[in-house]
């Protein structure tokens, strides 16, 4: 009991710490930024991929308040009942369904660690937006339902920096869609980051300083 309470007492205090953080930086300088963003994703056990885009402000160099959105492309369909065909192939009476989701989010991102080459990342995010849930054959739709949902992201980034404009990276989490839990479910992600608005900024200033020279 004794170590609950102080297991508990020491994380109030480093959430009020990342806080109290998160609350210094917002009063300090920002730089703009836009980044693509991907995650590996399931829906419904279902794999599937979700592609996003991010716009907002890193303030003080450690944290990131953006606004997002994402959507799952037609990759996610899979055979639910084929009674009439031959194994391995499909047929007029071959039932397919497919899963997916789109969602506007705004989240917060939080380097609790960074260096000049390395950044490890709390990102947050609470969206709003639709999942749907669609049946059909070859020749009709035999549903097309659409449900409102509200997916929270929580999860861990970690980022290396290969040049200023360019960071490679990976994190994972978990997705928790309020109102409509079927579309809940863990991701991971890997791949490039390049920072549009880094090369936006630095460009811009590279033009102000070429005219005022």
């Amino acid at each position: 009991m004794f170590v609950i309470a102080f297991w508990s007492l020491n994380l109030s205090a480093q959430l009020k710490h990342i806080l109290d953080t998160i609350k210094y930086d917002l009063a300090q300088e920002r730089s703009f930024f836009v980044c693509l963003d991907g995650k590996n994703s399931f829906i419904r056990d279902v794999k599937t991929n979700l592609f996003g885009l991010q716009a907002g402000y890193t303030y003080n160099h450690r944290t990131n308040m953006y606004i997002g959105y994402y959507t799952t492309l037609s990759d996610n369909i899979r055979i639910i009942d084929n009674p009439t065909a031959l194994m391995g192939k499909t047929d007029s009476n071959t039932l397919f369904s497919e899963y997916g989701l789109a969602y506007f989010n705004f989240g917060c991102e939080y380097y609790f660690y960074n260096s000049k080459k390395w950044r490890l990342a709390l990102p947050v995010a609470v969206g709003i937006g639709s999942g749907w849930d669609k049946q059909f054959t070859k020749s009709q739709v035999t549903k097309d339902q659409y449900n409102f949902a509200m997916p929270m992201d929580i999860g861990f980034y970690a980022s290396y920096k290969l040049k200023w404009w360019i960071w490679v990276g990976g994190g994972l989490g978990t997705r928790i869609s309020l109102f409509s839990s079927e579309y809940s479910g863990p991701f991971y992600t890997a791949g490039l980051n390049i920072r549009f608005g880094e090369i936006y900024n630095r460009s811009r200033n590279g033009v102000k300083e070429m005219f005022n020279n």
